[in-house]
Formats: structure tokens, sequence, C-alpha cells
């Protein structure tokens, strides 16, 4: 039996490659809430504020003073008075919470507490 060839390098290759990190040097073992508590816009949204123009519910004045019924306005995004803003994470949180009550008072019935 002969011995194969000696490996050449390719032709559009420039010299020896180093071999790849060790996927310890790489990656950092972390626990899940740690991993939640570094990276939370993976799981809930984005983190910082965001202004926007939005409607909202607002009290209309009543004929002869008091408040009235709610009724929508437009909020202008960054208001002087911080009206307007918002945080997507608050959001997704809130939203899932009405979600798993929905959830679980479809699964167990409409009658007792969610």
């Amino acid at each position: 039996r002969r011995p194969p060839p000696p490996r050449r390098a390719h032709p559009r290759s420039f010299g020896s490659v180093p071999p790849p990190p060790a996927a310890e040097e790489t990656y950092e073992r972390v626990t899940p809430v740690e991993h939640v508590l570094l990276r939370p816009a993976m799981y809930v949204g984005p983190t910082e504020r965001r202004t926007e123009d939005c409607w909202t519910l607002a009290a209309a004045p009543a004929p002869g003073g008091g408040a009235g019924p709610f009724v929508p306005e437009m909020v202008r995004g960054g208001g002087e008075d911080g009206s307007g803003g918002y945080h997507p994470a608050l959001v997704k949180v809130f939203d899932e919470i009405l979600v798993n009550a929905l959830d679980s008072v479809a699964r167990n019935g409409g009658g007792g507490a969610a």
C-alpha cells in the first residue's frame, strides 16, 4: 500500500488558518435567571422608554362641572408633562398577564378566580 499524498493548501488560501476558539472561550454559562437579566430584550422587547403620538382616553368635562365620559384624544409624544411615552417591555409583561389569565379562565371554566 502506498501512503496517501500530502495535503496541499487550497490555491486560494492565505497560509495556515488558526483553529477556532474552544466553546468555553466563546460562550459563558449562565443560569436562566441570569440570562433574562442580561438580555431582557430577547424575552419582553425593548426596555428603553419610547415617546410616540398615541391615542388615549381622557375625562371630558361634563356640562355643569365635574368629570364627564371618557373620550379619545391624541397625545403628542414627548410632551412637557411626559405624556405619550411608554416602555414596550412593560406593555408586553402586562399583555402576557392578561393572556395567561384568559387562558386559565378558558381552561378551568368561567366560574372561579383566574
